[in-house]
């Protein structure tokens, strides 16, 4: 009976030590840096992007960096806290195979002109982000999120007569 009973604790033991592994390994993964031109782009807009990627780039296999925007809710069911993500655009940035191009590159950002701005309120989000993938054979992968400020048009008094 002990032996039963001791089995799910030391399969939980066993995740957590792989998991941790998992984690030390992400720490000698390459590192990827972003720069956008601005601090925030409008709706409609461009912007220039630059990537730069130090470590062992030779590593990665594949390498992906698109933009995201997408929407989440924050609702109560019961006694449970839930939050709903939905993706509303995925835009492809850049495609990269060759570890030569991956060391650093640029590209341009263009937020569609008919989706909404950056929001934050108690329940309820949109969020702009560029993510970057990076498959890495035999190792974990590159899998990096980093926000942006999209902006909503400008608007004057003279535009709405």
């Amino acid at each position: 009976f002990l032996t039963v009973f001791v089995i799910p604790f030391v399969l939980v033991g066993l995740a957590l030590i792989g998991k941790v592994g998992q984690n030390l390994l992400k720490l000698a993964n390459p590192r990827v840096r972003l720069t956008l031109r601005r601090s925030f782009v409008r709706i409609g807009e461009s912007v220039d992007l630059e990537w730069r990627i130090s470590g062992r780039v030779q590593m990665i296999r594949d390498l992906q960096i698109y933009l995201e925007g997408k929407e989440e809710a924050d609702y109560t069911r019961g006694t449970d806290q839930c939050t709903d993500k939905e993706s509303f655009s995925t835009i492809r940035l850049a495609h990269v195979t060759n570890p030569l191009e991956m060391i650093s590159g640029s590209t341009v950002v263009t937020i569609p002109p008919d989706t909404m701005h950056t929001f934050r309120s108690d329940n309820n989000r949109i969020i702009w982000s560029i993510h970057v993938k990076g498959d890495i054979k035999n190792w974990p992968d590159i899998d990096e999120e980093f926000e942006i400020l999209v902006m909503p048009l400008d608007i004057s008094w003279n535009d709405m007569r």
